[in-house]
C-alpha cells in the first residue's frame, strides 16, 4: 500500500488515487493505461467521489473507502480558490455516476463536463477548474481519466 500524505496549506486540496483487485478496477486501469482506477477528494475523515459502486457522487468515511482498497496514494494540489472547488464538489452530492464515460473510455471522445452525472476523474477535474486550476494544456479535452490527473506536474 502506498501512502504519501503531504502537509496541507489553506489553498491545498488532497486527492486520493485508488485501485483494488476487483474486475471493474482492473478494466478501468487497463483502459486508461494507469495503475489507478479511481480518484476522490480526500478531506481527512471523509472522502467525496463518484462511483458506480455508490450510484453516483457520495461522501463516505475515509476508513470505509480504505477498507475496500488494495493500493492508494494521497497527493496534494495547490488550488487558488479551494473553497469554491469544495463548494462545487459538495453541490454535486447525489448526482448520478457517468456510466457513458466508463463505456466510452477506450473508444469515443465525448464531452466530459456534463453537469448532471460524473465519472470520478471528471468530477475532480471540474471542481479543480472551478477552483482556478487548469489541469490540461490542450483544450478541449474530450475525456478525463485518473491517469491524466495523476501525471499532472501540478500534483505534489
Amino acid at each position: 500500500m502506498i501512502n504519501n500524505i503531504h502537509p496541507k496549506s489553506s489553498h491545498t486540496m488532497q486527492l486520493i488515487f485508488c485501485k483494488s483487485h476487483n474486475l471493474t478496477s482492473k478494466i478501468i486501469s487497463a483502459a486508461t493505461f494507469s495503475k489507478w482506477s479511481h480518484i476522490e477528494f480526500y478531506f481527512g475523515p471523509t472522502v467525496i467521489g463518484s462511483s458506480g459502486h455508490y450510484g453516483g457522487v457520495a461522501e463516505h468515511s475515509t476508513q470505509w473507502l480504505l477498507s475496500s482498497l488494495d493500493y492508494y496514494e494521497i497527493c496534494s494540489i495547490e488550488v487558488p480558490r479551494a473553497d469554491l472547488a469544495e463548494e462545487f464538489v459538495r453541490a454535486q452530492l447525489g448526482k448520478k455516476y457517468d456510466y457513458s464515460a466508463l463505456y466510452a473510455l477506450p473508444f469515443i471522445d465525448r464531452d466530459w463536463s456534463t453537469p448532471d452525472k460524473w465519472f470520478c476523474s471528471e468530477l475532480v477535474a471540474a471542481a479543480l477548474e472551478v477552483g482556478g486550476v487548469n489541469m490540461f494544456r490542450r483544450t478541449p479535452v474530450n475525456r478525463v481519466t485518473p491517469a491524466m490527473i495523476y501525471t499532472s506536474p501540478l500534483l505534489t
